[in-house]
């Protein structure tokens, strides 16, 4: 596996656009209750104290569902978070995308999990992708106990790659019905892949 130069965002040249990404606003509005929940008043200072502009502006004023935000601005905001109450420690990262699963998984798309199985839900991924970053392309080649999942076309930062979004699939799948989901990343483009690819397994 090639190392990537930069454990939070990845191959720089690759990112050095993300405030043209555009993404919903549910997705930003998440990372202040999450901080709220975690971490408490002084968590929630702590992020603060470590935005500026736009970013602290979505921190403190979270938009609604509906209103366009970009990756840019949920890239530094959870950096504030990693480096503030996170204390630097990547392996939470996971919990928080697996979190914001199920802040919003069963609600926006309560339709999809009244008749969905594991399988049936993963392999509506693009579909669910879609409603979050406006961007790239998912893909989904899915069984009855394990899937592949394949995003195209848009390079995220590599903490969401490696970390948040493995933690959102299992958190979905297990939403869904499934025992002791797993998700890994198998490939990059951080790492020097053609597209991102991640494969989940569950009982």
């Amino acid at each position: 596996m090639i190392a990537v130069a930069d454990a939070f965002l990845g191959n720089p040249h690759l990112v050095r656009d993300l405030e043209r990404v555009p993404c919903k606003g549910n997705w930003v509005a998440a990372r202040s209750r999450y901080v709220d929940e975690q971490f408490g008043a002084s968590g929630r200072q702590d992020v603060e104290s470590r935005l500026e502009g736009a970013a602290l502006d979505a921190f403190v004023h979270p938009p609604l569902p509906m209103v366009m935000s970009n990756v840019g601005v949920i890239a530094a905001i959870d950096r504030a978070i990693l480096d503030g109450p996170m204390r630097g420690r990547f392996e939470r990262m996971k919990h928080f995308g697996a979190t914001i699963a199920r802040y919003d998984v069963p609600v926006v798309y309560r339709v999809f999990f009244r008749f969905g199985s594991p399988g049936f839900i993963l392999g509506r991924a693009g579909l669910i992708y879609g409603q979050y970053v406006k961007r790239g392309k998912m893909k989904a080649d899915v069984g009855t106990t394990e899937g592949e999942i394949t995003l195209t076309e848009v390079p995220l930062p590599y903490y969401l790659c490696e970390h948040g979004i493995c933690g959102w699939l299992e958190a979905a799948t297990e939403l869904a019905g499934a025992k002791m989901p797993v998700a890994r990343q198998t490939r990059c483009v951080h790492r020097g892949d053609s597209e991102c690819r991640w494969h989940v397994a569950w009982r």
